[in-house]
């Protein structure tokens, strides 16, 4: 699936008369903020012990860790059912996103 920032990166493309040199270079930009994201994403899913979720995290579109603390509980477990997380492994990942908020 293509992500939101290449959907953006492409609309702006559309919209603009840049060159076709500016125009790749705006789709790099988005392909590196994206890669940015996963790697993050790869990371802290690491620290938390829960790897083994991060590839149904990314394919769902919760690539980016900061967004994770702006989820309450119902969409935390909404995100829970999506990526396939056990119940255990969902408490876990819970406790540590308050442990990491309160820091």
């Amino acid at each position: 699936p293509v992500r939101l920032e290449q959907q953006q990166a492409a609309a702006r493309i559309e919209e603009s008369s840049d060159s076709p040199h500016e125009a790749a270079c705006s789709m790099d930009e988005a392909a590196c903020s994206m890669e940015q994201r996963e790697r993050e994403t790869r990371q802290k899913l690491q620290s938390y012990n829960l790897l083994k979720y991060c590839d149904a995290f990314i394919e769902q579109g919760y690539d980016d860790p900061d967004f994770w603390f702006k989820l309450d509980t119902t969409q935390l477990d909404s995100l829970a059912q999506k990526v396939g997380m056990h119940t255990n492994d969902m408490a876990k990942f819970k406790n540590k996103l308050r442990r990491e908020a309160k820091r």
